[in-house]
């Protein structure tokens, strides 16, 4: 904020306006970000780590659609502090992805829809050429499954 409100950086500067080096005080929110960043380094370990199911999926395949709410289904019930559901959907229409959000009753905080530029470049990362997919990743960030069911992801968290 003192960055872009002259008032501040009037008072910043000891009521003075710069004249060669305005937001000299970034230095200031520089040591914030940087006591910030080391304060959250130190308690890294602290985070809990979690299975999480990376899923894609669009509308225009049935398929993936009724995955993705078989997978919201089952993130529901699952324990939060073992299991996460990233839903990622690949339309065209953000409206449409909404629409389908509010209808088939998604869960709107796991669902996520990427603009046809990242659909595009996602798709060439994930080889969904051939369809959609789903991954298991364990807490190391391994792929441990691909396109699991509830009966997989069921026995990897009892384990």
């Amino acid at each position: 904020l003192s960055f872009s409100v002259n008032v501040l950086n009037f008072l910043w500067h000891g009521f003075h306006y710069p004249n060669s080096l305005p937001c000299r005080q970034s230095f200031i929110y520089i040591l914030l970000l940087l006591t910030l960043c080391y304060h959250a380094y130190l308690h890294l370990e602290d985070i809990p780590k979690k299975h999480v199911v990376l899923a894609f999926w669009a509308s225009s395949d049935a398929a993936s659609r009724v995955e993705a709410g078989e997978l919201d289904a089952f993130a529901a019930n699952a324990d939060e502090e073992q299991f996460c559901l990233v839903s990622v959907n690949l339309d065209r229409s953000e409206n449409l992805f909404r629409e389908i959000i509010r209808r088939d009753n998604l869960k709107a905080g796991a669902q996520y829809h990427v603009n046809k530029d990242e659909a595009v470049k996602i798709t060439e990362a994930y080889h969904l050429d051939n369809g959609f997919k789903s991954f298991l990743i364990d807490p190391e960030g391994s792929i441990i499954a691909t396109n699991p069911t509830s009966v997989t992801l069921t026995q990897v968290l009892r384990n």
